[in-house]
C-alpha cells in the first residue's frame, strides 16, 4: 500500500517501551481508545488519501507499534480481532526477514486460535 507521498509504507518504528503500555488491553491502550483506532481504520479503508491526515496516520501507526510490541514481547501472543484488522491493514510494509517471519507467525496464530487449525 502506498502512503500520501506515493512511497511504499516503511518498516514499523517501534514505540518507546517505557511509555504507558498495558499488555492486557487492546492495542495496549486505555479501553476507550479502541473506538478511536477502529474509526481511523474505517476512514483509512474508505479514503485512499487518509494518510494525508496526520491524526489518522498517527493513530494507526501508534496502534500498529503497540501490536508489534506485544508480538515481540510474547512469542505466542494472539491478536484480538481489532488488532488483527489494523495489523492486516499494514500487511504491505517492507519488513526484514526476521520481522516478516514474526508477522507470518502472528497471522497463523491468529487464524489457528480464532478459526481452528484447518489442517486438523
Amino acid at each position: 500500500m502506498k502512503n500520501s507521498t506515493g512511497n511504499n509504507k516503511s518498516s514499523p518504528r517501534l514505540m518507546n517501551p517505557e511509555s504507558e503500555f498495558d499488555m492486557n488491553t487492546e492495542f495496549g491502550l486505555p479501553g476507550n481508545a479502541t473506538r478511536r483506532v477502529m474509526f481511523a481504520l474505517d476512514i483509512a479503508r474508505e479514503c485512499s488519501d487518509a494518510f494525508s491526515n496526520p491524526k489518522i496516520e498517527a493513530i494507526l501507526r501508534e496502534a500498529l507499534n503497540r501490536i508489534w510490541l506485544k508480538l515481540l514481547t510474547i512469542r505466542s501472543y494472539v491478536m484480538t480481532r481489532n488488532e488483527f484488522a489494523v495489523f492486516n491493514f499494514f500487511q504491505d510494509l517492507n519488513l526484514d526477514s526476521t520481522m516478516a517471519e514474526i508477522a507470518t507467525r502472528a497471522r497463523a496464530i491468529y487464524w489457528d486460535q480464532t478459526y481452528g487449525n484447518s489442517q486438523g
